[in-house]
C-alpha cells in the first residue's frame, strides 16, 4: 500500500506543480503560523524528514534557520539543490540521502530543534519506527510538527471535488485513498497519532486541520480568483484551531514536544 521510491522519483514535476496551486500556498501558511504558536521564528536547526525538494523549509531557511532535509528520493533532492541554490539558501539548506528508518546513521550525531514530518507517515511502512527513528535527533524539550491526511476527509473529497456520491457513500470509514502520486495512501486520524506521539513520551501542544474548507468550497478557477482566495485563506486560518470544523480538514496538523 505505501508508495515507493520510484513513484516519487517519477513524479517530481506532478508534485511541483501541485506546490504552486492555491490551496497548497493556503495551507503552508496556516501550517507554519500554527507551528510558530510554538517554536521562535529564527535561528533554529530543523530537520525535515521526508521533505522532498524541501519546498515546506524555504520560509524558516528565509528567516535564518539551518534546516536539514532527508529524502530518500534522489530526484526530488537533485531539484531541490538547484531550487536552493537559485533562492541563494544553499548555504543554509543542505540534503541528505536516506530511508526515514536510517535516519540515524545518515545524520550520525546531529541534533535539532524541531522536526518537521509533513505528509509523510501515509507512505511508510511502519508508522511506529519512522517516529522512533525522526524523534530520536530531536532536542529534549524540541518541537515535532505532524501533517498527516485525514480519513474523515475522504468521503467529503469524493462528494465534493470528485462529485461522485457513489464514491464517497463507498468512502465512508476508508482507510486510505489515491494521491497524486498515482499510488495508495494511508489515511489517519489525528487521535491516532497522539497516541502514538505520546507512546514515544512526546506531550501533545496542539492539533489543528489544515485544508478545512478550500478543498470542498466551489471550484478551482474560482479558488484562483484573488479576492475570493485571499477570503478563503482568512477562513482557513480561522478554522484551522477550532473545534469541531477542524476534524473533517484534509489534513491535520500535530505538534508536541519531546519529554
Amino acid at each position: 500500500m505505501p508508495t515507493s521510491n520510484q513513484a516519487f522519483n517519477l513524479h517530481v514535476e506532478t508534485w511541483k506543480r501541485e506546490q504552486a496551486m492555491p490551496w497548497q500556498r493556503v495551507r503552508r501558511k496556516v501550517e507554519i503560523s500554527n507551528l510558530l504558536q510554538h517554536v521562535g521564528r529564527s535561528g533554529l536547526k530543523i530537520l525535515d524528514a521526508g521533505g522532498g525538494n524541501g519546498y515546506a523549509s524555504i520560509p524558516f531557511a528565509q528567516n535564518g534557520c539551518q534546516v536539514v532535509i532527508a529524502d530518500y528520493s534522489k530526484a526530488m533532492i537533485t531539484d531541490g539543490e538547484k531550487l536552493m541554490s537559485e533562492l541563494g539558501l544553499d548555504k543554509s539548506v543542505s540534503f541528505v540521502e536516506t530511508r526515514l528508518e536510517d535516519l540515524s546513521s545518515a545524520i550520525r550525531s546531529q541534533d535539532f530543534d524541531v522536526v518537521l514530518c509533513h505528509n509523510v507517515l501515509q507512505y511508510v511502512e511502519s508508522i511506529p519506527v519512522v517516529l522512533r527513528s525522526i524523534l530520536r535527533p530531536l532536542k529534549s524539550q524540541g518541537v515535532v510538527s505532524i501533517i498527516c491526511l485525514n480519513r474523515y476527509s475522504i468521503a467529503y473529497h469524493q462528494a465534493f471535488l470528485r462529485g461522485d456520491l457513489q464514491a464517497a457513500k463507498a468512502a465512508i470509514g476508508a482507510r486510505e485513498t489515491n494521491t497524486i502520486f498515482e499510488s495508495m495512501a494511508r489515511a489517519l486520524a489525528v487521535d491516532e497519532v497522539v497516541k502514538m506521539l505520546e507512546a514515544e513520551s512526546c506531550v501533545i501542544q496542539a492539533d489543528y486541520g489544515l485544508r478545512c474548507m478550500i478543498d470542498y468550497w466551489g471550484d478551482n478557477e474560482r479558488k484562483t480568483e484573488p479576492n475570493t482566495l485571499a477570503q478563503l485563506e482568512e477562513l482557513e486560518f480561522a478554522l484551522s484551531g477550532e473545534y469541531p470544523y477542524k476534524l473533517l480538514a484534509r489534513f491535520f496538523q500535530v505538534i508536541a514536544r519531546k519529554a
